[in-house]
């Protein structure tokens, strides 16, 4: 019995062995099933992590996408701006974004600033929901917007635009500039950079504006007064008669010979030499943020130098009505009061020592205008691609042959997208036979008689009839770029209009050397117009010309863009002759454009990078009827004379830091539209902001954050 009850034990021993076994087992199979597990689901997380940035990341772009159309036009930003202002945060429906919630908020007006604002976006992202591996991320992001810019103009309700130069890297006028208007008109000049003027006619002009320093050394022609001269750096005046009503710089302001002002306002100092004065205060260095002011300008008036005092100093011939008045120093030597006595507030000293009150002027607390802001000049991207769709001709060059795109003429089928014809027509030029100089042509084979093969006459021939109108593009040497953007266009003609009347749009620079035009010109590249040697080189503008032509200064007579005896009807733009009369509003006012120039890369969006950007200068030296724009710098000649605004945006790099926009000895902006062309011609290049879109805006990502 003994032995039986050892074997028991041993029985017993042996099973909870083997249970113990298979529990350690099942441990280490739980353990290690649990790592794994774990493992998987730290790499799920992480790839549901991943998808959830990678689907924050999308709806940011697409946001940005979703701002941009908020800001193509003035409509479209005021539904916005009032669907979101009232509320400190509004959801945004992201559609078959699955997973991804977006709200916005509106940040405040800078009124410095007016058309910019920031919208805050807070964008949620799920991934892999409802399991134990769903992962959050939350995107901040800050955007940028700029918003749509409305050209005021003739016949608008609403405030005019009289910018008439607006320029981007300063402007140099090495001689005399003068607006001639209607009596009672000014307009403006404004100027990101600096402003050198040898001298002005000063009639015409209402307000001057740099976000550099404004230099004029001369001149002071006319009776009207200027209002404004506001500079973010200094204002410096030399050799000049003339009355302006307000002097503000966020440094310093000198004035010499016989300026006349009725407020000045310095952040600096104030150095004044004769004239008759209200008012004229100093804050003596008490400047507000603005610009990066140049300390010795490009073409600086001789003589002038960076006052060596602080406060204001006055000398000799210097009246004042009003007072001195200064938080330092005051040194008013040989001023005195037109009539009675005159007032100095100062928190510092009077020629030396504590004000003394005497024969010309009185003691008193010093009460100080503000401090003078910085000058904004607003932004605007401009693509001539963007105008492409209005051109009733496309030139371009295949290596071979000019190619020639028509659409939106009388009686001759736009070219199509695809097809026999999707290149263009070819533009047949036969030296041996006069009439098929500036035809378009199906073949380059020459049809005289057969309308189907060659539609229309678009250009027209020399006097002698062996040279074409429109040379085939030369490639330059020294362009920077590959393609079509390197050709340069040369049209040389000399009859009363060198090609059909419209909208002509040239792949490459363009030089107009000889001829007389009806046309709105845009180029990718550049565009000059030259002396045109002993024929009048004239561009009249589609909305300047009118349907009928016109004649103006010397003779120079512009043919009609719907009714001349040189081309055919066939030719004329439609959009421009309507069977209810000529209508001047056509594709948003472009007629009232002479010349357009500068361009970004094909497939761009919202403008490119300085690097990128494609010509853009435009250059002058005769008579211009029409309003300018260049993407990047303008440049007159000896003899300019225009008869519409100007403006240049500085969107390019190839310039150095004393690359200006520049005009020659004698520089003329005729305003002053002829009577029987005030219905249909703007010199602003808008139809008002009551009819004219206006530049679109743009919405740039500025900053994330992950919260």
């Amino acid at each position: 019995m003994k032995g039986t009850h050892h074997r028991k034990q041993r029985g017993i021993t042996t099973l909870l062995t083997l249970i113990l076994i298979g529990l350690a087992l099942t441990v280490a199979v739980m353990g290690a099933t649990r790592q794994l597990r774990s493992q998987q689901e730290q790499s799920i997380a992480l790839h549901s992590q991943t998808i959830a940035q990678a689907r924050a990341w999308t709806a940011a772009e697409v946001l940005r996408e979703y701002l941009h159309q908020q800001v193509l036009d003035t409509a479209s930003w005021d539904a916005f701006r009032n669907a979101i202002a009232s509320e400190s945060s509004v959801a945004v429906d992201m559609g078959n974004f699955d997973g991804v919630t977006a709200s916005l908020s509106l940040g405040p007006e800078d009124p410095a600033n007016p058309s910019y604002r920031l919208v805050t976006a807070q964008i949620v992202a799920k991934a892999v929901e409802d399991t134990r591996a769903e992962s959050t991320s939350t995107l901040e992001a800050v955007y940028h917007l700029n918003l749509p810019v409305v050209t005021g103009g003739n016949g608008s309700d609403g405030e005019p635009d009289t910018r008439a130069i607006n320029f981007k890297d300063g402007l140099n006028v090495g001689g005399n500039i003068g607006f001639i208007t209607l009596p009672g008109q000014s307009y403006d000049i404004n100027v990101e950079g600096n402003v050198y003027i040898g001298s002005l006619s000063v009639d015409g002009i209402g307000a001057i504006r740099s976000t550099g320093s404004v230099h004029i050394c001369g001149g002071g022609s006319g009776q009207q007064p200027i209002s404004l001269i506001h500079a973010s750096c200094d204002v410096d005046i030399r050799s000049f008669t003339v009355s302006v009503d307000t002097i503000k710089a966020t440094r310093n302001v000198s004035l010499y010979n016989h300026v006349s002002t009725n407020l000045l306002v310095a952040n600096g100092t104030a150095d004044i030499v004769s004239g008759t004065h209200n008012n004229i205060y100093a804050h003596d260095g008490k400047s507000e943020a603005g610009a990066t002011c140049v300390e010795t300008p490009p073409n600086n008036c001789p003589g002038s130098s960076s006052p060596s005092f602080t406060g204001i100093r006055t000398f000799w011939g210097t009246k004042v009505n009003g007072g001195l008045y200064s938080k330092g120093n005051i040194d008013p030597t040989g001023s005195s009061a037109n009539s009675g006595k005159f007032s100095i507030g100062t928190e510092g000293l009077v020629n030396g020592q504590a004000c003394t009150p005497n024969s010309n002027y009185e003691c008193v607390a010093p009460q100080m205008e503000a401090p003078v802001p910085p000058v904004t000049v607003e932004p605007e991207v401009f693509d001539v691609n963007t105008l492409r769709n209005m051109a009733n001709y496309i030139f371009s060059y295949d290596g071979n042959n000019i190619r020639v795109k028509v659409k939106g003429l009388e009686d001759i089928p736009d070219t199509p997208e695809q097809g026999e014809l999707s290149d263009g027509y070819y533009l047949m030029y036969d030296i041996k036979n006069v009439p098929s100089n500036g035809w378009i042509c199906k073949k380059q084979t020459f049809y005289a008689n057969n309308k189907e093969e060659c539609p229309a006459k678009i250009t027209w021939y020399t006097a002698s009839g062996n040279q074409p109108v429109i040379h085939p593009p030369a490639t330059s040497s020294s362009c920077s770029s590959s393609g079509a953007f390197c050709h340069n266009w040369r049209l040389s003609g000399n009859s009363p209009s060198s090609i059909a009347p419209g909208i002509a749009f040239f792949e490459g620079s363009l030089t107009l050397n000889l001829g007389r035009f009806t046309n709105t010109f845009i180029a990718t590249g550049d565009i000059h117009v030259t002396t045109g040697g002993s024929w009048t080189n004239t561009v009249f503008a589609l909305n300047y010309a009118g349907p009928d032509g016109i004649t103006k200064v010397s003779g120079m007579t512009a043919i009609g863009v719907c009714d001349n005896n040189h081309y055919s009807t066939v030719t004329r733009p439609k959009d421009f002759c309507t069977d209810k009369g000529y209508n001047h509003k056509a594709h948003n006012g472009i007629g009232n454009y002479a010349l357009l120039a500068g361009s970004c890369p094909e497939g761009s969006q919202n403008g490119c990078s300085k690097e990128s950007y494609i010509g853009g200068k435009i250059t002058t030296e005769k008579h211009v009827f029409g309003a300018i724009k260049a993407g990047d710098l303008f440049e007159g000649g000896q003899d300019t004379h225009i008869y519409g605004y100007v403006s240049s945006l500085g969107q390019g790099s190839r310039r150095t830091t004393l690359t200006t926009n520049k005009m020659g000895n004698t520089t003329r902006i005729y305003l002053d539209v002829p009577t029987e062309r005030q219905d249909i011609y703007d010199p602003s290049g808008g139809l008002g902001a009551d009819s004219s879109p206006p530049q679109p805006g743009s919405a740039v990502l500025r900053w994330t954050r992950y919260l």
